[in-house]
């Protein structure tokens, strides 16, 4: 008893509270405008003594008051004869102060000592009717009929008194005195009903739920007459009276009434226009619809739900006319979200079963015809499909794939369809795709993923084949649309990733396991091609990420080359075992790196160009790899040493004179084929396979062996490059043109003391002596080129390297010898050195002719 008295006591404060400001609104409204109509009477109704007066008498000067009042602004018409009365121009309406005004003329006496108590009084007459029956219990001189009655009684009494306050002339100008009555009479006669069932047991719960009913509908009625706390009561007593009926199975009933209930609450918000009305009874149902749903009602509950979803869409807009648009969208769309969170909650509970897929998608395509009408509602839609994907996921493991099945096909069919038909609609036409592309791909990869048993696989690529004609149909209505406004299309991107992705599902399931990296590369050439011809930018980027996807399909299916390739840069001998077949070779790699370099020549885009030109190279050359690996078919140690230095040399060979050739074609690509294959010198030739370290065949003769024609026509490969570099390229390709040149020379010193396999048997005096004697060839060689050719790079390298080799012979090579061979080596480098200069010196001066002596 306390609880429910403490309960009515805060309703009838809040009450109270919500009347006092309404009613000082418009006590401040009228005050206003008498005193509006007093200024406008007062200007331009003159007495009529003073009129006669001023016909007879001149004007005499009237004295000023003791306190002086402003005079009125408004203009006095001139007075003419008399003349008919004329009827007066009804006053213009005062603007509405604002509420820091309004609040500003209250006072603390106002408030205090003449509108609050009567709110408090009207609380105190139902506690005081409380008390008392509590105090006749208390000395036992009522029986539990009785008090049940007496709270009947007082209840329809302050009701009654409420009538005869608005009627009362004395107390019917301040309305709040009959609000105050009224409220307190509904909440005595929801007291009767409560002690009857739940304290006494006098009546049943049907009974007292009938009795409930019938209070909650006359205080609806009083609330026309008598304002918001008699609303307030019968909004709390009506969606409290089920808690008198406890009958468990009565499912249908209860949504009846709360069907009735939220009918005239609703009914009442739009007739008074009471928006926090509608509100709070769309709260208050949502709560009784989840707590029905949580405790198994499913199917009725659910229909529930789904209508009364529906009406407060319509209802909580109509309760606020003068709401802001982005409001009403609010009060539109919040009470369907709620519906559609109760729904996905529902699924699970009906045991994912068609009759809950059915109502979750029927509340969704209400969500849809909202956003349609109102694009702020765009938002809805898309929270709509992540529930039921959450839903969906659920349902996958749920046991069976009946549960998922209808599921998936809703999914598909509603958000696919609305995104397709308005992916272009201006503005958020975008979101739209986004939505129906999320709609077609979510649950057709939960289903593959989780259900693939199904179908064959055959039969889930034509599903997304099928599936992608709708994304790709609203690509097609796309193109172009937005070139006008920026090089970015949404819609058209969206809708183009959407088509890709299910094409290359497709892929997987129709093709052989060997062509997907060929389709896969074909969709990067139809994405750069799209992109080119409708000028948007993201379908280039959408064709790089389909050739990434493309390339790791070829290394998925090719792992042994790419392994290979991989351990190879680290010096590891590959062998024919380790690679794939030759025609494996040919429809993972070679072919789609081809497809991949008509996708870079036609991509748009320089970044995403460079990324699939790279995705085709690497490719290609691992390809072309494979099939150079066959000829020599090195498979094992023996036959590496035999034939690893010749299967290098050649393919080095192959890609200095591809890259040869195809400069004067493609200058990029011709200089990426050279420095592959400089590359190749520079880290396994002479670093990590160096023959003079590991075990390699050359050849035999002094010379004129394997080193010789391998270094020497690098060196003419490197030669033609060079000529064509400039700036700080040319100098690079020239300091790499005298490293091979050098390390060509050195091999040929090693091979020359040891024969056809140089990495065995240590260095004799007269071997390094030859190091020297090669390096000394090498330099001179540069110097004669230099000269011939005019190059004065040229020529300060065959300096450097010359003064290098005078270093070594100076401090490393005579240190060594003794007596009669060390005078006879400083003899010769002297007089090689002067020949040296001696030449070099002539070169400049017919280079640089001296001028003529001056004659006077």
């Amino acid at each position: 008893m306390p609880g429910l008295m403490l309960a009515l006591l805060i309703a009838l404060a809040v009450a109270g509270l919500i009347a006092h400001r309404r009613q000082a609104r418009r006590i401040d409204a009228l005050a206003a405008e008498v005193r509006s109509l007093r200024a406008i009477m007062a200007a331009t109704s003159p007495p009529a003594t003073q009129v006669a007066a001023e016909r007879v008498l001149p004007p005499a000067p009237i004295a000023e008051p003791a306190h002086h009042v402003p005079p009125v602004t408004a203009p006095v018409p001139e007075m003419a004869e008399p003349a008919a009365p004329r009827r007066q121009a009804a006053p213009p309406r005062p603007p509405r102060e604002p509420l820091a005004a309004r609040l500003a003329g209250v006072g603390f006496e106002q408030i205090v000592g003449g509108r609050l108590p009567i709110w408090v009084g009207g609380a105190a007459l139902a506690i005081a009717g409380f008390y008392l029956v509590a105090l006749a219990i208390d000395a036992g001189l009522l029986a539990p009929p009785v008090r049940v009655g007496l709270a009947l009684l007082f209840g329809v009494g302050l009701i009654a008194a409420s009538e005869g306050a608005g009627r009362w002339r004395i107390v019917a100008e301040d309305e709040r005195v009959a609000q105050a009555l009224a409220g307190a009479g509904i909440a005595s006669l929801y007291a009767a009903a409560y002690l009857g069932s739940a304290i006494y047991g006098l009546i049943g719960a049907v009974p007292a739920f009938v009795l409930t009913v019938l209070v909650t509908a006359a205080a609806l009625v009083l609330a026309l007459r008598r304002g918001p706390p008699t609303a307030i009561m019968g909004l709390i007593g009506g969606f409290a009276a089920p808690l008198l009926a406890t009958g468990g199975d009565a499912v249908v009933p209860l949504l009846a009434y709360l069907g009735l209930l939220s009918a005239g609450l609703f009914a009442l918000a739009i007739r008074r226009n009471w928006m926090w009305l509608a509100v709070a009874t769309s709260g208050g149902s949502f709560l009784w619809l989840l707590a029905l749903i949580a405790d198994g009602a499913s199917l009725a509950a659910g229909l529930f739900v789904l209508a009364f979803a529906a009406a407060s869409a319509l209802a909580l807009p109509a309760s606020a006319t003068a709401a802001s648009p982005a409001r009403a969208a609010l009060l539109r769309g919040a009470p369907v979200a709620l519906g559609l969170v109760e729904l996905a909650g529902l699924i699970p509970a009906s045991g994912f079963g068609i009759e809950g897929w059915g109502l979750y998608l029927a509340l969704s395509a209400g969500a849809i015809v909202l956003a349609w009408r109102d694009a702020r509602l765009t938002g809805l839609v898309a929270g709509a499909l992540g529930l039921s994907l959450a839903a969906l996921a659920s349902a996958t493991g749920a046991g069976g794939p009946q549960h998922a099945i209808p599921g998936a096909i809703g999914i598909a069919l509603l958000f696919g369809g609305a995104g397709h038909a308005l992916g272009r609609r201006a503005g958020d036409g975008w979101g739209w795709a986004a939505i129906g592309g999320v709609a077609l791909l979510a649950p057709f990869a939960l289903m593959r993923l989780d259900r693939g048993a199904l179908l064959a696989d055959g039969g889930w690529g034509l599903l997304a084949l099928l599936l992608a004609l709708a994304p790709l149909h609203l690509a097609w209505r796309s193109r172009g649309a937005g070139r006008a406004v920026a090089p970015f299309d949404r819609t058209l991107q969206i809708a183009t990733a959407t088509a890709s992705l299910l094409a290359a599902a497709a892929t997987a399931d129709l093709l052989p396991e060997t062509i997907v990296p060929l389709a896969l590369a074909a969709i990067a050439l139809a994405l750069a091609e799209a992109g080119r011809r409708t000028g948007d930018g993201g379908l280039a980027v959408q064709s790089a990420m389909a050739a990434g996807v493309a390339w790791l399909a070829m290394a998925a299916l090719a792992p042994g080359t790419i392994a290979a390739l991989a351990r190879s840069l680290g010096g590891a001998h590959v062998l024919l075992p380790d690679l794939p077949a030759p025609g494996v070779a040919v429809r993972v790699l070679l072919l789609p790196a081809s497809v991949l370099a008509a996708a870079a020549w036609r991509c748009g885009g320089e970044r995403a160009r460079r990324a699939i030109a790279t995705a085709a190279a690497t490719g290609a050359i691992a390809g072309l790899y494979v099939l150079a690996k066959r000829p020599l078919a090195i498979g094992s140690e023996a036959a590496f040493v035999a034939r690893g230095f010749l299967e290098r040399a050649i393919l080095t060979q192959a890609l200095l004179a591809a890259g040869a050739v195809v400069a004067a074609r493609s200058a990029v690509v011709g200089r990426g084929l050279v420095l592959l294959g400089l590359a190749r010198i520079l880290w396994f030739d002479l670093l990590l396979l160096n023959p003079a370290f590991v075990a390699q065949s050359v050849g035999a003769w002094p010379i004129a062996n394997l080193l010789a024609l391998h270094f020497g026509l690098a060196v003419a490969w490197l030669a033609l490059a060079w000529r064509r570099e400039e700036g700080a390229a040319r100098n690079g390709m020239l300091a790499a043109l005298v490293a091979v040149a050098l390390g060509g020379a050195l091999l040929l010193v090693r091979q020359l003391f040891h024969g056809d396999v140089p990495a065995y048997g240590a260095v004799s005096r007269a071997e390094f002596y030859g190091y020297s004697v090669a390096a000394l060839a090498v330099a001179l060689a540069l110097l004669g080129w230099g000269a011939r050719g005019g190059d004065r790079t040229m020529r300060i390298a065959g300096l450097g390297l010359l003064t290098l080799v005078s270093l070594k012979v100076f401090l490393v090579d005579a240190a060594a010898l003794q007596g009669i061979l060390r005078a006879l080596s400083f003899l010769g480098l002297g007089l090689a050195l002067i020949g040296i200069g001696w030449a070099y010196g002539r070169f400049l001066g017919r280079a640089n002719p001296a001028p003529p002596p001056f004659s006077g």
